[in-house]
């Protein structure tokens, strides 16, 4: 899909997303998947864009809280420890930021090496708000593309409204801190569910929307967190792997 694709169909592609994760569950894992297929869905209707990723700069905390691929963390990682660049820029002016990554920028002179040395030739950035509070930005990467405000800027401030609407609606049932915070610690507790999604996809031959569905199912089922569920059956298939087989009575429908 290209830079001119409209409002009309983001909107609806975006709303899928969101109305089927609302439906498997509104937990701090459900939002951190949510955010997951969020990015992935801005990289397929940006054609410029190779990767997305959302970085959270709220009270003092930063984080990564998705990424499209595993080089876009370093990049995150170098801003957060030198205080600067395009990613904490959007968040903390509120606008949407563009950056040539093939040379140093005199707004964050510390920050460039982890994306240079990722490839990657441009970055733009738009901020997440949620009611008016800023809390981060959507930032899409490109390897091979000058990434523009006038031309990418509009889907992209688009997408980043429906990841704060995301948050916001977690925010209704309690404060911004704590949805922040239990955002943050379903980022340090997803290995586990994205080994399960990965173990399902294998021996059901079923897709990652779909893996992700049944564990959510068992975790409703059970009233238990969907990272104990995805934990207790990635060790249900360790304990059966010399047959190679989905493992008699595991806990996941």
């Amino acid at each position: 899909m290209t830079a001119d694709v409209t409002r009309e169909s983001v909107d609806l592609r975006i709303g899928g997303v969101v109305r089927e994760i609302a439906r498997l569950g509104d937990g701090d894992d459900h939002v951190a998947e949510l955010l997951d297929r969020l990015v992935g869905e801005t990289v397929s209707c940006i054609e410029a864009a190779d990767h997305c990723g959302i970085a959270v700069v709220f009270d003092g905390r930063t984080f990564t809280a998705a990424a499209s691929a595993p080089a876009i963390e370093p990049i995150n990682d170098e801003q957060f420890a030198v205080d600067e660049g395009p990613c904490l820029h959007a968040a903390r002016t509120g606008r949407v930021i563009e950056a040539d990554c093939t040379r140093a920028d005199e707004r964050w002179p510390e920050f460039g090496g982890a994306a240079r040395q990722a490839g990657v030739r441009s970055m733009l950035c738009a901020p997440i708000h949620v009611g008016k509070a800023p809390v981060g930005s959507l930032t899409l990467f490109s390897l091979s593309s000058d990434l523009l405000a006038e031309r990418e800027g509009r889907v992209l401030e688009l997408l980043a409204n429906a990841v704060g609407d995301a948050l916001d609606r977690q925010r209704r049932r309690r404060t911004l801190e704590e949805t922040i915070a239990g955002l943050h610690d379903a980022m340090d507790h997803r290995a586990p569910i994205e080994q399960a999604k990965g173990i399902l996809m294998a021996l059901r031959s079923i897709d990652a929307d779909a893996a992700f569905a049944a564990l959510s199912t068992e975790s409703q089922r059970t009233n238990r967190k969907l990272r104990t569920v995805a934990a207790e059956f990635v060790q249900s298939v360790s304990a059966a792997a010399p047959t190679g087989d989905d493992p008699g009575g595991t806990p996941v429908a």
